[in-house]
């Protein structure tokens, strides 16, 4: 509620150097494709590539040379992405007839560069980052998802594996691959070798089960980070993801106050059991949904009764009208998850290795 001005945006980074290696990639046999660079940085979350700051003009290079790029501030490392790429969606682009990461979703990736290790504070401009992509992005190898969900519509009936470079204090960096298919054994294609990177670089890659649905829920995602892939890679485990029963989607909140769900069953028998469950509700507000309840139930508990509070409380508790109900089955990494003897730090979801998620409208 306070008045004035909003503050000053953070002033963005801008980093120079020179970047090599586009000359030694063969040409296109056809002739409507190209070779070019980008060049870009690091992310702050497995999840947030797209919502970097584009790079600018000077970080899509046609030949070797020199790049100037805007970044965001941090420990960040540059990644330049040396590929091929139809010359009329690269004109479209150029005439700004699509935007950045449109453009760049059409690279086909072919090598990259990496030069890390580098502390940008707001308004810096550092220069002599030189970049050399020497890392061919030809290793293939096998992603088995061990027993993930599924279900009828609107379940999860697709299976996929999203890749990732994490860097640690660097940040991520999400590779321009997937693997989809409606069976859990994928094939995850031109991804990076690790060797001649530093030891503290891994891939993550992210399992994740999912539905036909707009929100792809109900899902569920399982993360596994190593540098050994030469055998392949086994994501395990998956909890269930859960499907609403009451209240259905739309209706009103029971007399009862009564919220019940179930769980899919995984895709070769019984799912994994659940440390927990978090559920949310919340209410539309302007920005991000306001959080109005959370709680969380036992391993197999499936249903819960919101409490009546009294009346000194005022207006916490449920909201009127419209609200949104999560339901988000996880699974804690580590030692075994003790339900009657934890504090909220053993609940922090950067601690899940696995976990679930659906929603659903309801109203009151």
């Amino acid at each position: 509620d306070g008045e004035g001005d909003p503050p000053p945006p953070v002033p963005a980074v801008i980093l120079r150097g020179v970047v090599s290696g586009l000359d030694e990639l063969p040409k296109p046999l056809n002739e409507i494709y190209v070779n070019i660079i980008v060049v870009e940085t690091t992310h702050s979350s497995p999840y947030n590539r797209s919502r970097l700051p584009p790079p600018g003009p000077g970080g899509l290079l046609m030949e070797d040379g020199p790049f100037e790029i805007i970044a965001r501030p941090g420990e960040i490392a540059i990644v330049a992405t040396a590929g091929e790429i139809n010359r009329n969606t690269l004109q479209d682009f150029q005439d700004g007839n699509i935007d950045y990461w449109t453009m760049r979703r059409s690279l086909n990736p072919m090598a990259m560069g990496l030069r890390r290790f580098i502390s940008a504070s707001p308004g810096d401009t550092i220069g002599e980052l030189d970049v050399e992509i020497d890392h061919p992005m030809d290793l293939s190898f096998p992603v088995d998802l061990d027993n993930p969900p599924a279900g009828a519509d609107p379940g999860p009936r697709f299976y996929a594996a999203l890749p990732r470079l994490n860097f640690g204090p660097e940040g991520y960096w999400e590779l321009d691959t997937q693997a989809v298919a409606i069976e859990p054994n994928l094939n995850l294609r031109k991804m990076p070798r690790l060797d001649g990177w530093n030891a503290d670089l891994t891939y993550m890659i992210i399992g994740l089960a999912y539905s036909a649905t707009e929100s792809n829920m109900p899902y569920s995602v399982s993360v596994e980070e190593t540098r050994d892939v030469e055998a392949g890679l086994l994501i395990t485990p998956f909890v269930g993801s859960a499907f609403v029963l009451d209240p259905v989607e739309g209706a009103q909140l029971g007399a009862g106050r009564q919220v019940t769900w179930g769980v899919h069953d995984g895709f070769e028998g019984p799912i994994a059991e659940p440390s927990a469950n978090l559920i949310r509700i919340e209410e539309p507000a302007l920005g991000p949904p306001k959080p109005l309840w959370r709680y969380y139930t036992q391993s197999l508990v499936t249903q819960f009764q919101f409490p009546e509070l009294p009346a000194d409380v005022g207006s916490a508790g449920l909201g009127q009208g419209i609200m949104f109900l999560t339901i988000m089955p996880f699974i804690v990494e580590g030692e075994a998850f003790d339900f009657e003897d934890f504090t909220y730090n053993d609940l922090a979801q950067y601690r899940w290795k696995t976990w679930g998620q659906t929603m659903t409208v309801f109203s009151r």
